[in-house]
């Protein structure tokens, strides 16, 4: 289905910078590179040429893949641990603290440029410079902080605040020795330089270059070597298909961890007559609570097979055990979901951890933190295993419906993006309802036992839903512990395009047919 286009991001700018290259011309995936290199901008706490992620192609007139960048451990442990810089910082999350690790150790084999040029390569047509041009621009120049950057800031300030470049580049003009405040102008000159670059030279700059020997430089108490960045590749990947209603549902694969789960999820919910029941009600509560409760322990002996509705036994074994021999990474998150006029879909979630505290010097790159996630790494330094793809909640998702409707799906959110993606499924396919209802509607969300649930469901209707989950608390407006879902979706009625206004989300339609 062609026509108008569609975009769905985290932040206005990055949404503008794509539309900038679908109007100049470009297709979905180069509309993606131009808004991953803004989002390093604009949302430097969440994007980053030092984080990773994954992005879910559907062409128009192709199969669709999936693009793994995400991050690599190295391929070997470091012979002395106690040399090695790896220490806790604490993030301020409201009324809870956690604690996260920093510092050179935690930095695993970063996949953000691998993953622009092998998307370029396979699926651009766009000159790379033109597409990089708005980025470079922006970074020259600066952009003002948001109110909702300035909040993450304030969230991971120890790790943004932990070196003397780190503190160069994000700390504030205004009060010295605090973090970048909102309105405030961020300018990363540097980061202009490494996309001019990046765009002349190619990837080889960033893996075995000037930027690799300045990642893994003598004395920066780190446990990467050259060797682990000349040796990592974006990988390409089938995604896993199921069916959900009417319609047929494209996810990250494993080894990730939360599309395999989001599927799961859905194969409970298939055919339970949710249509039936309005979305704030509580059978349809009990439904979404106990499925999303059943994904928590993947132990469960129920099964799906793409052929008859149910899980193949055989495979899902062999993908949980996949799963359970890796490690479970990434906090800030963010996504980005472009339908181009010809009909190409991208859907692409990139995360950089809360980042290393480490500055690559002179190259305004924030390192990731990926062994240092306390979910990921509870063991320390000696956590992980050597030379692995780690494994992830991120969900980048498309749904196809049979009069050739499509919809790009995707969230931030760590463990809650799956339950986030799953009940924006669930809206839309089941209940019909349109792209803005669908994001916007309260969630629900089981960890540990514990039931959320967001505001905007009547506390007072769901009875059997509270006797369900005794353990439970229950939020006062909508919140980003939620997730943030930014989609895009082409319908015979037009375009529809949709930010999730819990983490600062910003969408557009428009073009030619």
């Amino acid at each position: 289905m062609s026509g108008r286009a569609a975009v769905a991001t985290g932040h206005p700018r990055v949404t503008q910078a794509a539309v900038e290259v679908l109007e100049g011309g470009g297709n979905a995936y180069d509309a993606w590179i131009a808004a991953i290199a803004t989002s390093c901008i604009c949302e430097p706490v969440l994007a980053s040429l030092g984080g990773c992620g994954f992005l879910l192609a559907a062409p128009a007139d192709n199969r669709p893949v999936v693009v793994d960048f995400f991050a690599q451990t190295p391929n070997r442990r470091p012979p002395a641990p106690e040399d090695v810089d790896f220490h806790s910082v604490h993030a301020h999350f409201g009324t809870e603290i956690q604690e996260f690790w920093i510092g050179p150790g935690t930095i695993a084999v970063p996949g953000v440029v691998a993953g622009i040029f092998e998307v370029h390569e396979r699926l651009g047509r766009m000159p790379l410079a033109d597409i990089l041009s708005p980025a470079i621009q922006m970074a020259r120049e600066g952009t003002a902080v948001t109110d909702s950057q300035a909040e993450l800031f304030r969230v991971v300030r120890p790790a943004y605040l932990a070196t003397r470049e780190s503190r160069a580049l994000f700390g504030s003009a205004v009060a010295p020795g605090e973090i970048i405040r909102a309105g405030e102008n961020l300018r990363m000159p540097g980061l202009a330089d490494v996309l001019d670059c990046l765009a002349l030279e190619g990837p080889d700059l960033f893996y075995r270059g000037e930027i690799a020997a300045a990642i893994v430089e003598p004395g920066s108490d780190g446990i990467l070597r050259r060797t682990d960045l000349e040796s990592y590749a974006a990988e390409i990947r089938a995604p896993l298909v199921s069916g959900f209603g009417n319609a047929q549902v494209l996810i990250n694969p494993p080894p990730a961890a939360g599309g395999l789960l989001t599927t799961f999820a859905l194969g409970i919910l298939d055919g339970a007559g949710l249509g039936a029941h309005r979305q704030e009600s509580d059978v349809h509560a009990r439904l979404v609570a106990k499925a999303i409760g059943r994904t928590v322990d993947i132990e469960s002996t129920d099964v799906w097979d793409p052929a008859n509705g149910k899980f193949d036994r055989a495979l899902f074994e062999h993908w949980r055990e996949e799963i359970r021999s890796l490690r479970i990474a990434s906090q800030g998150t963010t996504h980005a979901s472009i339908i181009d006029r010809h009909g190409n879909v991208v859907s692409a979630t990139v995360s950089n951890g809360i980042g290393s505290g480490c500055v690559v010097p002179g190259t305004d790159i924030m390192l990731n933190n990926m062994l240092g996630e306390a979910e990921l790494n509870p063991g320390g330094l000696d956590g992980w295993p050597p030379g692995i793809r780690l494994t992830s909640m991120m969900s980048p998702t498309v749904v196809t419906w049979p009069d050739g409707s499509r919809a790009a799906i995707g969230s931030g959110g760590s463990r809650r993006i799956p339950s986030a993606i799953l009940q924006v499924i669930v809206n839309l396919v089941a209940h019909g309802m349109s792209l803005d209802a669908a994001i916007d509607a309260p969630r629900l969300h089981v960890s540990g036992g514990r039931l959320g649930i967001e505001g905007g469901f009547d506390p007072d209707r769901l009875g059997l839903t509270l006797l369900d989950w005794p353990d439970h608390r229950i939020w006062r407006t909508r919140n980003v512990y939620f997730g943030g879902v930014h989609a895009a979706r082409t319908t015979r009625r037009g375009p529809e395009a949709y930010g999730d206004s819990r983490r600062g989300g910003a969408a557009w339609t428009g073009g030619a047919p």
